[in-house]
């Protein structure tokens, strides 16, 4: 059996003796940078790389998949068109991806 806490905007559960992160909303209304805004571009993308750099980097692999869906019916429900979505995230990921590690 897992064990889970909650700290801040984290899960962290310990199985079989294993560390494993996923992301964590107490309260979440859902509502983010509507894409119909009179806001730049710009922050419209950060938007994106925003909810993109938390699922990616404060989660396990193994919850990336659900995360990823959860983020983007979000941007959906927030009138971002799809291909700008997918553009977006596609970058963003092959950018974190690709990082070189701090020497």
């Amino acid at each position: 059996m897992a064990a889970k806490l909650i700290f801040l905007d984290t899960t962290i559960i310990v199985d079989n003796s294993y560390i494993k992160f996923n992301i964590y909303h107490k309260t979440f209304s859902g509502r983010y940078l509507n894409f119909n805004s009179q806001h730049p571009l710009s922050q419209k993308r950060g938007t994106i790389i925003d909810l993109v750099d938390r699922f990616f980097l404060l989660s396990h692999l193994e919850f990336h998949k659900k995360n990823i869906k959860h983020v983007i019916q979000i941007l959906l429900d927030s009138d971002y068109p799809l291909q700008f979505i997918f553009n977006t995230i596609l970058k963003r990921i092959k950018h974190l991806v690709n990082k070189k590690p701090i020497a």
